[in-house]
């Protein structure tokens, strides 16, 4: 859950500067312990960049 935190503060720059590479880091740490909903939020992330958000 930390880390899933870590990573949306550095999608929205919040607390932190902006850094999607950083973001992208810490949400898949997340991800790979388990965390559902950083999955959903690096699928949306990128999803985003992709479009260009």
């Amino acid at each position: 859950m930390a880390q899933r935190a870590l990573g949306l503060a550095y999608a929205h720059g919040r607390g932190v500067a902006r850094d999607p590479a950083r973001a992208v880091a810490w949400l898949e740490r997340a991800a790979a312990a388990g965390d559902g909903e950083a999955r959903r939020a690096l699928d949306s992330l990128r999803t985003a960049r992709r479009r260009g958000a």
